[in-house]
């Protein structure tokens, strides 16, 4: 009988025991999630997160879900951005009741689902791009690959891409310029040629059109004053003819100019003067 005593005696007190431990528990998981929902409104996550790590434990359902917020959040900063996204996604949505850390996520939310926008857009300017140089529009290519403005978002292997790219496309651009001068110079020259061609066209026929006795005796009066040591003396002797091909010309002959002086008209050679100033020989 005695010793059935004792042991109730020691039961009671296991029993209190155990419901001292649990009420310590209990009242130890209160403070530490109170503490972290101060932290949490203070957007002190890392405190709140380290609160929690004492005494998450898969037993306490509030404790789990301040510590999934707090966790997923933190990650979720630090993740790259389809991690950082599926992070955000996972959170309890318990987290709106915190005014603080509901402002957080969202912000981060709309901060990376930017982001995405922004990475998908630039990936697709990068086929564009590529599509402009494949058409040989080198120049819309290099001014599309500079438009950019959100550099800060964008993977730095599609920074790279586009790099290459703008300079690929620069470098076709300075040579289809070059090759457009090139061709534009070429059609300069040869519109040129042909106005000098018509202007010469032109010319011959204002002075074939145009050629006269007067004209041609001045032309005769011009190669006597400037035949040097030349002792031909030329004269006109017919009115103005056709030869031909049509060709208008004036006969001349050519005479000793130290003979002259003596009265001595000896030809020494016949010549056709055409409406060019072109004194051709005649061979008789």
């Amino acid at each position: 009988m005695k010793s059935k005593k004792i042991l109730i005696g020691i039961v009671v007190v296991v029993v209190l025991f155990i419901i001292g431990l649990i009420g310590k528990n209990n009242n130890e998981a209160k403070m530490v999630i109170k503490n972290a929902e101060i932290a949490i409104n203070e957007g002190n996550y890392e405190k709140a997160r380290e609160l929690l790590y004492t005494v998450v434990d898969g037993n306490n359902k509030k404790i789990d879900k301040l510590w999934n917020i707090v966790n997923s959040y933190q990650n979720a900063q630090t993740a790259n951005l389809e991690a950082g996204l599926k992070y955000l996604d996972e959170i309890d949505n318990s987290y709106k009741k915190y005014n603080k850390l509901k402002e957080d996520v969202d912000n981060l939310r709309e901060e990376l689902l930017f982001t995405k926008k922004v990475r998908e857009e630039f990936k697709l300017k990068i086929d564009e791009v590529k599509g402009l140089i494949d058409k040989g529009n080198y120049k819309e290519a290099m001014e599309l690959s500079e438009e950019t403005s959100e550099w800060q978002h964008i993977e730095q292997k599609d920074k790279n891409t586009m790099y290459d790219l703008h300079v690929q496309a620069m470098e076709l651009y300075s040579e289809q310029v070059k090759e457009e001068r090139k061709e534009e110079q070429k059609k300069q020259d040869e519109e040129e040629k042909i106005k000098n061609e018509q202007e010469e066209q032109s010319k011959k026929e204002n002075q074939e059109n145009n050629f006269s006795k007067e004209v041609a005796q001045k032309i005769i009066d011009k190669l006597n004053n400037d035949n040097g040591n030349s002792r031909n003396f030329y004269e006109i002797t017919s009115d103005l003819k056709t030869d031909d091909n049509g060709k208008k010309y004036f006969d001349v002959v050519a005479k000793d100019k130290d003979w002259i002086k003596f009265d001595d008209h000896t030809i020494l050679a016949n010549y056709k003067l055409y409406s060019n100033e072109e004194l051709v020989e005649v061979q008789n």
